[in-house]
């Protein structure tokens, strides 16, 4: 299937250079967070809310609060309602977890910047406010574009 052969391109395949897959992400997650707050109910508020407020507690811990920031990204795909964009998130996601850590690895404190990002997400969802809330995802994932450009054009020692 068409999953399966893109996890095995983003495993075994050439370096995927991460800013193509970041244009890839965008385009789907601006989409996904509009559709989400269309679509969204009271338990998936809650749910990603929840994550949102659970983000901060990691921050000693890059990879549960990578983890935490992937299952908020899912969660949204799957308040969709329509399957095919949480298929596409898991596959997607493989390919982001490592960038995921590395931008929280850049810096810690990024972890109450993404927390900070993705409640305004929530917010938007939960005013059933399809425009305000990709406009909270452009804002977020522009942030995360930044980081990475900053990061590789001037490693950490």
């Amino acid at each position: 299937d068409v999953g399966q052969m893109l996890r095995m391109f983003l495993r075994n395949g050439p370096d995927v250079p991460y800013l193509q897959l970041h244009e890839v992400r965008a385009t789907i997650e601006v989409s996904v967070a509009g559709l989400a707050a269309e679509r969204i109910d009271d338990t998936g508020i809650s749910a990603l809310a929840d994550l949102c407020e659970q983000l901060p507690s990691f921050s000693d811990d890059i990879a549960a609060a990578s983890r935490n920031d992937y299952d908020f990204h899912r969660g949204l795909a799957g308040a969709t309602g329509n399957d095919f964009f949480v298929t596409l998130y898991d596959v997607l996601g493989e390919g982001l977890m490592q960038t995921r850590i590395a931008t929280f690895s850049f810096d810690p404190r990024r972890i109450d910047v993404v927390a900070r990002a993705h409640a305004a997400i929530v917010a938007r969802l939960a005013a059933h406010d399809s425009d305000g809330a990709s406009k909270a995802m452009v804002d977020h994932l522009g942030e995360v574009r930044e980081t990475w450009i900053l990061h590789q054009s001037h490693p950490s020692p």
